[in-house]
């Protein structure tokens, strides 16, 4: 069965700490079945609040907002769920779906919010980033190949979109992955994923690893 569940509001940090033995004590050989549903999302939403910090007065590192205001611009938010990324400070605002630490953008949670449009090629600019979380929304395009320079980057979901395109080079070889899905991308497509027993992938409901087809 699946261990106990535990959940913190989104800002209790005391209770965060207190959840870290139990997120260390998920073993590697259950991940996939305890990631499944509601298990997935409260284990996702201590990931990103692992490090979260009383907020104090930051300005975040100019490059960093730049690519997040990139973001936001290849983007087409239906839902408005990106109204509050205005200004020049996403760590001191406390941006939504933007996590930091001091000045450094360390994580994006910007799963399930019926966005549509493309992955900018300045996302590679964020340095710090240990998860990069965009599943389930409307994305096209080609995952850019400048995320193969995020050399801190531990999680990227991209699953559940309308991604195109093949694979960056060297993506399954970054020195701090431990899991890609990509699942559910249908029109994915190229190069074969790499068998990496350190790193955990879904590619299911892609064509990864057949030619891609000739433009119309």
């Amino acid at each position: 069965g699946h261990a106990q569940v535990k959940t913190v509001h989104p800002f209790d940090v005391a209770g965060l700490n207190a959840m870290k033995p139990w997120l260390l004590s998920l073993s590697r050989s259950s991940w996939d079945d305890r990631i499944s549903g509601t298990c997935m999302t409260l284990v996702v939403l201590s990931l990103l609040l692992w490090n979260v910090v009383t907020p104090v007065a930051s300005l975040t590192v100019p490059e960093e907002v730049d690519s997040l205001i990139a973001l936001k611009s290849s983007l087409h938010d239906p839902t408005g769920a990106l109204a509050n990324w205005v200004g020049q400070d996403p760590c001191g605002d406390q941006w939504t779906g933007v996590i930091c630490e001091g000045e450094h953008v360390t994580a994006l949670q910007l799963a399930e919010k019926q966005l549509d449009g493309t992955l900018p090629s300045e996302l590679g600019n964020l340095p710090q980033i240990s998860l990069l979380l965009l599943w389930n929304n409307n994305l096209t395009g080609t995952i850019p190949e400048t995320l193969t320079q995020l050399t801190n980057l531990q999680y990227l979901w991209l699953h559940q979109n309308q991604l195109s395109g093949t694979l960056p080079p060297g993506l399954f070889d970054l020195p701090s992955i431990a899991e890609i899905l990509l699942h559910s991308n249908p029109i994915l497509c190229g190069a074969e994923v790499p068998v990496n027993p350190a790193i955990t992938s879904n590619v299911n409901g892609t064509r990864l690893g057949l030619t891609c087809p000739s433009p119309p």
